[in-house]
């Protein structure tokens, strides 16, 4: 059985503000994509690392605590447009050549 990945408007490395849940207001920047999970990783200032306990596989060894990235689901944060200073949504449009590119439906520029 076939999975099929979802195509995400956000890329890596994209600013993003977290609209709703428990980093509201937050600022920051795409780390990861997990589309099977529709969930990003964000790396911030007020975003951080959870930290998770990790058993010992064998006797002798101690166990860790490990920093691991924070996800957000998709739909709770948006593309930060840095010249605005506010959120906008991403479209997408093709240009001469052809290629599709994104673009600030608010401004009309061009998202690299």
């Amino acid at each position: 059985m076939t999975s099929f990945s979802k195509k995400f408007r956000l890329h890596k490395g994209d600013p993003i503000l977290v609209v709703s849940g428990n980093h509201k207001g937050a600022e920051g920047e795409v780390i990861r994509l997990d589309r099977l999970k529709n969930r990003v990783a964000v790396a911030g200032a007020k975003i951080g690392k959870v930290q998770r306990r990790v058993k010992p596989k064998s006797k002798g060894e101690e166990g860790v605590t490990e920093n691991k990235d924070v996800y957000i689901h998709i739909s709770n944060v948006m593309f930060f447009d840095k010249k605005l200073r506010a959120v906008t949504k991403v479209g997408f449009k093709r240009d001469a050549d052809g290629n599709l590119q994104r673009f600030s439906k608010k401004t009309g520029d061009l998202i690299k």
